[in-house]
């Protein structure tokens, strides 16, 4: 049996694409949501039966049995009524992220050969475009704000000085706009060889609409980070240059330095008000009166997946200290290292690896949009993409794979 993993992407990036029109017909987006987990469980279970289920290597492998281990522990606590804060819908969501975590990566890992990167490139850039352009529409200065915002089901947001930010119609908060925007940095990497200017300059444009309107520190980070690290890898004698002229100009002018990032400081703490403070006291609730075991190997599956939680959430910033309260800190080492390893299937050049995880790791640390099914799936579709895009010799070699 045959995959065609340009056409899963397609669909999968099409689905979420959907969520504006569906909003329109009164469906909501969550709708896509779950079509999308289908395509992924669907696609990695008929992988699974066609290789008879040899398919994973020793980091998936480990992330998957751990995983598996812990989900069952809960399923068999939940049926004897040990935790009842715990609901069986809860459990369930949290394992279909788990599983679509592990298709995703055996279906990327095992179906490159037949992956078209302009076609799926001409997707993304359609998407970016899309969610730009939503984005702009959905501000207070559009006639078609208020309209945007309450059909599509989004929660757009603001901070204490009256700042929009808008959500680019992907589905649920903007912080998921902003992780996408994230992933979609890294894409960066594919016009630094590219010669379609025009290709070029309308991502970069509907990439700089998008953080602009989504407004997130840590996206901004991220953009600036991966931008620079650009420039580095583009010309080094010239980075080079640029970082000695900046440590003349730190060495003559520090007084002056010192007095600006001093009102950097004090712009970014009234800009960012109390959001961090709360960012922080969310993470201490999620871990607190937890022991060291329950650290380690984490509190409950589901505890804070939201739906189906009793109570909601423990804390709904940070993708990272959720994982450790449902899977522990095990549990995490264990998904990062599978998403390293994905990345070592696709780069060779190191810098390539050190940017796409830097990246991901600061959005999962800092960030929750990471849960939904759009964002961790859309990283894998950036990777296999920019990898179609950069100089062979810093590819790995198909049949490495």
């Amino acid at each position: 049996m045959t995959f065609n993993l340009t056409k899963f992407v397609m669909y999968f990036v099409l689905l979420n694409a959907a969520k504006i029109p569906l909003a329109f017909l009164g469906f909501h987006h969550s709708l896509a949501s779950f079509l999308q987990l289908s395509l992924i469980l669907s696609f990695g279970i008929a992988i699974l039966i066609n290789e008879n289920g040899k398919v994973g290597d020793l980091f998936s492998s480990a992330f998957f049995l751990y995983h598996a281990v812990m989900i069952m522990k809960q399923y068999l606590l939940f049926t004897a009524g040990a935790n009842a804060s715990i609901s069986s819908v809860a459990i369930s969501l949290s394992a279909s992220r788990v599983l679509s975590l592990y298709f995703l990566y055996i279906i990327f890992k095992h179906r490159v050969s037949n992956f078209n990167g302009e076609a799926v490139l001409k997707i993304l850039i359609f998407y970016l475009a899309l969610t730009s352009t939503v984005s702009a529409l959905q501000t207070p200065l559009s006639p078609l704000s208020e309209i945007l915002i309450s059909r599509l089901n989004d929660i757009t947001s603001g901070n204490h000085l009256g700042y929009f930010r808008s959500t680019g119609g992907v589905g649920g908060t903007v912080i998921d706009y902003a992780v996408y925007l994230s992933f979609c940095s890294l894409l960066f990497f594919i016009f630094r060889h590219q010669k379609k200017k025009i290709l070029s300059m309308a991502y970069i444009i509907a990439f700089g609409f998008g953080v602009y309107f989504a407004f997130s520190r840590s996206l901004f980070v991220i953009s600036v980070f991966v931008i620079s690290m650009l420039t580095f890898t583009y010309g080094r004698r010239i980075a080079i240059l640029t970082i000695l002229l900046f440590a003349i100009l730190i060495i003559i002018k520090l007084d002056i330095i010192l007095h600006y990032l001093n009102l950097i400081q004090e712009l970014s703490a009234e800009l960012s008000g109390q959001s961090d403070v709360s960012r922080l006291n969310g993470w201490s609730a999620a871990l607190n009166e937890v022991s060291v075991v329950e650290i380690l190997f984490g509190v409950a599956v589901g505890v804070n997946s939201g739906f189906g939680s009793i109570g909601g959430k423990v804390s709904g910033d940070g993708f990272a200290v959720t994982y450790i309260a449902e899977y522990g800190v095990f549990g995490l080492i264990l998904l990062a290292l599978m998403m390293y390893k994905f990345l070592t299937l696709f780069y060779k050049d190191g810098i390539y690896k050190l940017i796409s995880f830097l990246a991901l790791a600061f959005t999962i640390l800092v960030n929750s949009g990471f849960e939904k099914v759009f964002n961790y799936g859309y990283f894998f579709i950036i990777i296999a993409t920019s990898s179609f895009f950069i100089p062979k010799r810093d590819i790995v070699a198909k049949n490495a794979i």
